[in-house]
C-alpha cells in the first residue's frame, strides 16, 4: 500500500501563486484545482468516442470547437467506491489546460472558488513514485478538519502514462504534414466502423475490399492472425482489426462484415472490419488533433476528420498498421512461403485488364468505376423535395454547399422493392463525378458491398431477363463482369446514367 505522508513544504505550496482553487465533488468526495490550470468547465458531452487502445480510465474523447479532448474518470483512477452518478448528463468536465496540453477530468458537479491560505494547505510527500499516486498532491483542511479537499496535480494529471494527451497544434500540424507528404489538399477516403468505433483509411492506400469469407488454418495463426483467405491465387493473411486496436470482441452474428485488402510494396494483409459507412473527402488541413498514446500501435493514428454519417472518424495511417513488428513479422513470414505462388500469380496478372469497382445493390449486383464516384454517403434526412419532379427524382440536397439531386435508382429503372428489402438496411446514396456542365447527381441505392478490382476480360453474356425486367436498364449497362467469387456484376455506364437523369427531370 502507498504510504502518504503529511508533510509542510513552503516550496511546493508557494506554486500555487494565486492559492486560489476550483472546487468538485466527485462520489462524496471534493477535490480542488488551481484555478490558472482549468481553462473552462462545459457540461458532459452528448456524443462521446470510444478511443481504441486506450486504458480504462480514459472515458473517451470529444471534440470542442475543433480541438480533441480526452476525458478522464478520475473515480477509475483512484478506484473510488460509492454511489456513482448514473445521470451523465447532468456531470461536468473541467479542462485542464498545462505547457498546450489539454485533458478533460469528468465530476459529478461544480463546487465553488476558494482562497486557501498557506497555513490551510498541507501537501503529501508519497514514497510511490507511480503516476497515478502523483495526482493527488495534497489538501486544504477547512472547519478544523471536518472537512478536506484534495488538491489535484494538474501537471500530473497530463503526465498519467498511457493517458490520451494533446500537445500544441502546430507541433501535431507538423507531424501530419511530414506524414501525408502529400501535394493535394483534397483527398477521399473510405470510412468503415470496427466495434462500433468509426475509423477511416485513404482510398487509394486499399487494394480491394472483398466480403468475408471462409478463412483458412494458418501455421502463423495468433491473436492477430486469423488465418489466409485465397484471392486469385494470391495467399493473404487476415488480421483482427478490433485485436490490432485493443477493442473488445463483440457478436458478430447479423454483421456484414468486410475485409480491407491492402498491399504495401510486395506484402499483402487484410483486415476485418465489421461494415463500410461511405466514401468521402477530407481535407489535410481539416485534420484534428487526437489523442497519442504511449503504446506501441499509437502511430496509426494520423488524427480525426468530421464526416456526415459519424461526426468525429478516426483517419488510419496503413503505412504503420504494417510498421508494428509483429504484424509485420506476420506478413514477411506468409510472403516467403508463398513466394512462388505469387511470382506465378503476378505473372498471370500481366495478362489480366484490371479495373477497380465500387459495388452496390438494388435488385441486382451492380458496379461502377471507382474513378466515377465522387463519394458515397448515407441517405440525408432533409433533402428538399422539388415540386413537379419526376416521382424518380428523390429531392436536392446541400453537401457542402453544392447541391446534389438525388435519384432513386430503382424507380429509374423499374426495379420493383420487396418489403423484406424495404425494411433490411439503411440505404447509401453514390454521388456521381459532376457532368461537363458541373451538374452534380446522385444514385440512392440499397447497400453499398465492396470495392474489388475485377479482370474485365473475364466477360458475361448478357442475360435477356434485364430487358424483359427493365426495357431501359439494359441500355445504360456496360457489361456483365465476373468478380472474384464468380457472381456476375452488371457494369453501369456512367455517362449513359447522366444523359438519362438529364433527359428526364
Amino acid at each position: 500500500m502507498n504510504e502518504l505522508k503529511e508533510v509542510e513544504v513552503l516550496d511546493t505550496i508557494e506554486k500555487y501563486e494565486s492559492n486560489i482553487f476550483a472546487s468538485f465533488t466527485l462520489m462524496g468526495n471534493e477535490f480542488v484545482l488551481d484555478i490558472t490550470a482549468v481553462q473552462e468547465v462545459v457540461n458532459y458531452p452528448e456524443s462521446l468516442f470510444p478511443m481504441p487502445l486506450a486504458p480504462d480510465y480514459l472515458e473517451g474523447i470529444f471534440n470542442l470547437r475543433g480541438m480533441i479532448i480526452p476525458i478522464l474518470s478520475l473515480s477509475k483512477l483512484l478506484n473510488l467506491s460509492g454511489d456513482n452518478q448514473q445521470d451523465l448528463t447532468a456531470s461536468k468536465v473541467a479542462i485542464v489546460n498545462v505547457h498546450g496540453i489539454s485533458v478533460g477530468v469528468s465530476f459529478d458537479s461544480t463546487g465553488e472558488i476558494l482562497r486557501a491560505e498557506k497555513s490551510e494547505i498541507s501537501m503529501f510527500e508519497i514514497t510511490d513514485s507511480s503516476d497515478i499516486t502523483q495526482v493527488v498532491k495534497g489538501a486544504i483542511k477547512r472547519d478544523m478538519g471536518k472537512r478536506i479537499y484534495q488538491i489535484l496535480e494538474p501537471s500530473q494529471i497530463i503526465k498519467i502514462r498511457n493517458l490520451a494527451r494533446l500537445g500544441s497544434y502546430d507541433s501535431f500540424r507538423q507531424e501530419v504534414d511530414r506524414r501525408l507528404k502529400v501535394q493535394s489538399q483534397h483527398k477521399k477516403c473510405i470510412s468503415f466502423r470496427v466495434n462500433e468505433v468509426p475509423l477511416a483509411i485513404e482510398i487509394t492506400s486499399i487494394n480491394e475490399i472483398i466480403n468475408m469469407q471462409d478463412i483458412e488454418h494458418s501455421a502463423f495463426a495468433s491473436k492477430l492472425c486469423l488465418g489466409l483467405v485465397n484471392l486469385r491465387g494470391t495467399t493473404i493473411p487476415v488480421l483482427s482489426f478490433s485485436r490490432i486496436l485493443g477493442l473488445e470482441s463483440t457478436d458478430k452474428e447479423g454483421i456484414d462484415q468486410k475485409i480491407l485488402i491492402i498491399k504495401i510494396d510486395s506484402e499483402y494483409f487484410g483486415l476485418v472490419v465489421d461494415s463500410l459507412d461511405a466514401i468521402t473527402f477530407y481535407d489535410d488541413e481539416g485534420v484534428m488533433p487526437v489523442p497519442v498514446f504511449s503504446s506501441k500501435r499509437s502511430n496509426m493514428f494520423l488524427g480525426g476528420i468530421e464526416t456526415s454519417e459519424n461526426g468525429m472518424t478516426f483517419l488510419i495511417d496503413h503505412m504503420e498498421i504494417l510498421n508494428n513488428s509483429e504484424i509485420k513479422e506476420i506478413t514477411k513470414s506468409h510472403s516467403e512461403i508463398y513466394k512462388a505462388s505469387h511470382e506465378e500469380e503476378e505473372m498471370k496478372k500481366v495478362e489480366m485488364k484490371l479495373e477497380s469497382f465500387v459495388t452496390f445493390d438494388f435488385g441486382y449486383h451492380f458496379g461502377l468505376a471507382v474513378s466515377e464516384v465522387r463519394e458515397i454517403i448515407e441517405k440525408p434526412q432533409d433533402i428538399l423535395t422539388t415540386p413537379g419532379a419526376p416521382s424518380h427524382v428523390i429531392g436536392v440536397y446541400n453537401l457542402r454547399d453544392q447541391l446534389i439531386t438525388i435519384i432513386d435508382a430503382r424507380r429509374m429503372y423499374g426495379i420493383k422493392e420487396d418489403r423484406e428489402e424495404q425494411v433490411s438496411k439503411s440505404k447509401k446514396v453514390i454521388i456521381l463525378e459532376a457532368d461537363e456542365r458541373g451538374e452534380n447527381y446522385a444514385l440512392l441505392v440499397d447497400e453499398i458491398d465492396s470495392i474489388v478490382k475485377i479482370d474485365m476480360l473475364n466477360k458475361m453474356k448478357m442475360p435477356s431477363i434485364l430487358s424483359k425486367i427493365s426495357g431501359q436498364l439494359d441500355q445504360d449497362v456496360s457489361e456483365i463482369i465476373r468478380d472474384t467469387n464468380g457472381s456476375g456484376v452488371v457494369i453501369l455506364n456512367h455517362e449513359a446514367i447522366i444523359r438519362r437523369i438529364e433527359t428526364s427531370v
